[in-house]
């Protein structure tokens, strides 16, 4: 909770400096790192660092899909594609717990972090969000 309470509070700020699409591309390595990571935790100490990482970095990219979502759609999606995050992430809660009912902790963490990898793996191909790009005077990348 304590991490998820900085990163939300960090987000915005770190994609004003680095744009939304970066700063999703970034924090979705240290999620992927993170849920590996906790595979391999050989006490409790290390699980509660590991989850306080885990916190801050879902939450910077939490809070920065809603930004990415509203700067890129038309108007008339953006309910639509908005729901898509609600949707995700209650597909990624269900994801892990089916994952968890059929095999222990630490190989359910070893498979969940594929899920953060391809998230950011997608971010690579998609385009920064015009609205950050004219705010940083970028004028041609934004058309």
């Amino acid at each position: 909770m304590l991490g998820a309470a900085f990163g939300s509070l960090a987000g915005g700020w770190i994609s004003t400096f680095v744009g939304r699409r970066l700063t999703l591309l970034l924090f979705g390595l240290p999620v992927c790192a993170a849920w590996f990571l906790l595979a391999f935790a050989a006490d409790r100490w290390t699980v509660y660092f590991v989850r306080t990482l885990m916190g801050l970095a879902c939450s910077v990219a939490y809070v920065n899909i809603g930004v990415y979502i509203s700067e890129t759609t038309y108007k008339s999606r953006r309910n639509m594609f908005g729901a898509f995050q609600t949707i995700s992430l209650t597909l990624g809660f269900v994801l892990a717990y089916v994952t968890c009912h059929f095999v222990d902790w630490r190989t359910a963490s070893k498979i969940l972090s594929v899920v953060p990898l391809l998230s950011s793996l997608a971010m690579v191909f998609l385009p920064e969000t015009p609205y950050w790009l004219v705010e940083k005077g970028r004028y041609d990348q934004a058309k």
